[in-house]
């Protein structure tokens, strides 16, 4: 499409005094010729493809492994206020739940294995930073 044409289709398509139906029309066009433009001008050399930097399967640092997991900003929250992370470790995959008892002011933890379906509970403790810190030892001894 020549750019006189596609300046007149452009005029149409701003011009808020126009017919409704008759802008549509302009903006589709519009759109349909800008996003064949931005098409023909991507280059094809984006595609990944592994280099020594970053070859696949690459394991993390264990000290950023540790990092992520002690800090509870990267945590989510379930629906009943529970803290959840998902982690792998050693190639596998962990839910793991730190959550307060309902009727004692302690907490506990549950590691679940997110491909066998394991689950092992803890015991309890009478802060979280415990609950947190043991749930962290006994992912490390898997």
């Amino acid at each position: 499409m020549n750019p006189e044409k596609l300046a007149k289709i452009r005029a149409l398509a701003e011009d808020m005094r126009g017919d409704p139906a008759t802008r549509l029309v302009a903006l589709g066009i519009l759109r349909r010729e800008l996003l064949r433009h931005a098409k023909a001008e991507e280059p094809t050399w984006r595609t990944f493809t592994p280099t020594p930097q970053n070859p696949p399967g690459v394991q993390t640092d264990p000290g950023y492994e540790r990092h992520v997991f002690m800090s509870l900003h990267n945590w989510g929250k379930s629906k009943n206020g529970n803290f959840v992370h998902t982690c792998s470790h050693k190639g596998r995959g962990y839910r793991i739940i730190l959550f307060q008892h309902k009727k004692t002011p302690t907490w506990g933890w549950l590691r679940a294995d997110m491909t066998g379906g394991d689950e092992v509970w803890s015991g309890r403790f009478k802060d979280i930073q415990g609950a947190h810190r043991d749930a962290w030892q006994n992912l490390m001894t898997v």
